[in-house]
């Protein structure tokens, strides 16, 4: 039997490290900083490299399309299962006790943009699919975790990704709550 609490405590540490890494990245869609190289603006892009790079150097196959979606991905099979989930925030506004882009961990929780929609939750299942590499577990389908950039705006990432890549067999989203 395995302990999964176990071994979420093991990476803790690590996750945390990650994600505040994440959050101090203001993925706020800001279309004057747009280009044709970062349609999207530089920090979609920059999300996106940070979470696409943690991935290759943990070995997983990725793959940047156009710099407004990416993808994580393993296994092997005819079917896919997506994950689905974005890098991108919505504005801070008003009201923030700390800098929203400045993580802070006060009694036991994170307060940055993102924690909750979705960097938290979409490095979270990153983590579980790493831990399960890691074991050794072999998929019998291939298992594509993506990344999109537009998810508060206009879906682009997501839209581009269905335009060059094949549609997942199924899939589910583990954003916010």
């Amino acid at each position: 039997m395995i302990d999964w609490q176990a071994k979420a405590q093991e990476q803790q540490d690590e996750y945390l490290n990650d994600l505040m890494a994440l959050i101090k990245i203001p993925s706020v869609r800001d279309d004057t900083q747009a280009t044709d190289e970062y349609p999207l603006g530089r920090k979609q892009a920059q999300a996106l490299h940070a979470i696409l790079e943690m991935a290759q150097q943990d070995g997983f196959k990725t793959k940047n399309i156009d710099n407004v979606v990416g993808y994580v991905e393993c296994g092997e099979g005819d079917e896919t299962l997506a994950i689905l989930a974005h890098v991108d925030v919505m504005p801070a506004g008003d009201g923030w006790q700390t800098d929203p882009f400045d993580p802070v961990i006060k009694d036991g929780n994170i307060y940055g943009r993102g924690t909750s929609d979705d960097k938290g939750p979409g490095l979270a299942a990153y983590y579980a699919l790493k831990t399960l590499k890691s074991m050794g577990v072999k998929f019998n389908q291939k298992v594509r975790m993506i990344f999109g950039t537009d998810e508060e705006s206009n879906w682009t990432g997501m839209k581009r990704y269905f335009e060059v890549e094949p549609a997942p067999t199924y899939g589910f989203s583990p954003d916010a709550s």
